[in-house]
C-alpha cells in the first residue's frame, strides 16, 4: 500500500557546520515545531533541533544502503532505498508527540538523498543553509567528531592524499546535490552569516515565506551567543 503523504513539513538541510541548527532553532521561535529533539543521555541534543525519532528513521535508512550516518564517507549513491512508508512514520511521529501543524524536521543528510524524500514530501518547504566554504572546511579541522578523512583507507578510496584534500572533495559531493535541489525544489536559501552584520531580511522572509510569525527581539536575543561559536 502507498504511504500516506504528509501535509507541509519544512525541511532543513545544509552541508554540516554551516549554522543550521541556529537556523532551525530560529524556525522553532517562530511557531514551527520539531517534536521531540532531546535526548536524556546526551545534553547536546538540546541545541541541534532534530527530532531525534525521525533521526534514528534516518540513520537505519543510511546503515541499510551502506552509507556512514554521520554522512561523512561513504556518502549515498544515487540510487538510495528509502521506504515508501517513510513518510508515514514521520506523520506518525509528529502525532504521538503532539505536534499536528507547522512541524519541521532538519538534518543535513537530507540534501543527500533529496531526490527520495521529496517523493514522499512533495509539497514540502525547503530551507538550505549555506556558509563560506571556506569557514566549514575550518569548523570541519576543528570538530572531534569530523574524523572521516584522518583515515588513510578512506583517503585512499577517493584517491586523495591528506585530511584537506578529503575534506574538500566531500564539500563538493555535498555543493553538487544542494545545487541540483536549487533547480528543482519548493526552496530558500539562508546565509546565517548575515546575521553577524544585523541582516535579518533573508531569514525573516524565509519565515514568512513559511507561513509563520517573524519574532524580532526573540530571535536577536536567541542568536548573540551562537553566532559567537559559529
Amino acid at each position: 500500500m502507498e504511504a500516506k503523504m504528509a501535509s507541509n513539513p519544512i525541511l532543513i538541510t545544509s552541508i554540516p557546520r554551516s549554522g543550521s541548527s541556529m537556523v532551525a532553532g530560529i524556525f522553532n521561535l517562530c511557531g514551527a515545531f520539531t517534536g521531540d529533539y532531546i535526548r536524556r543521555d546526551k545534553a547536546y541534543t538540546q541545541y541541534l533541533y532534530e527530532n531525534q525519532s525521525i533521526r534514528s528513521l534516518m540513520s537505519y535508512a543510511f546503515k541499510d544502503n551502506l552509507c556512514d550516518e554521520s554522512g561523512q564517507f561513504p556518502l549515498p549513491a544515487k540510487e538510495f532505498f528509502l521506504k515508501s512508508t517513510f513518510a508515514e512514520k514521520c506523520e506518525r511521529i509528529m502525532a504521538q508527540q503532539k505536534v499536528n501543524e507547522n512541524w519541521f524536521y532538519k538534518d543535513s543528510r537530507l540534501c543527500l538523498i533529496w531526490e527520495e524524500i521529496v517523493k514522499q514530501f512533495p509539497t514540502a518547504k525547503w530551507i538550505v543553509v549555506l556558509r563560506d566554504d571556506k569557514h566549514i572546511l575550518n569548523s570541519c579541522e576543528k570538530t572531534a567528531y569530523m574524523d572521516a578523512f584522518s583515515k588513510t583507507e578512506v583517503l585512499e578510496q577517493i584517491g586523495k592524499d591528506n585530511a584537506v584534500q578529503g575534506w574538500k572533495w566531500w564539500l563538493k559531493q555535498y555543493k553538487d546535490r544542494i545545487m541540483e535541489m536549487q533547480y528543482t525544489l519548493n526552496i530558500k536559501s539562508i546565509h546565517p552569516e548575515k546575521m553577524f552584520y544585523g541582516d535579518f531580511t533573508e531569514i525573516k522572509a524565509a519565515v514568512e515565506w513559511a507561513g509563520l510569525e517573524w519574532k524580532d527581539k526573540e530571535v536577536r536575543k536567541f542568536i548573540t551567543p551562537k553566532l559567537r561559536r559559529m
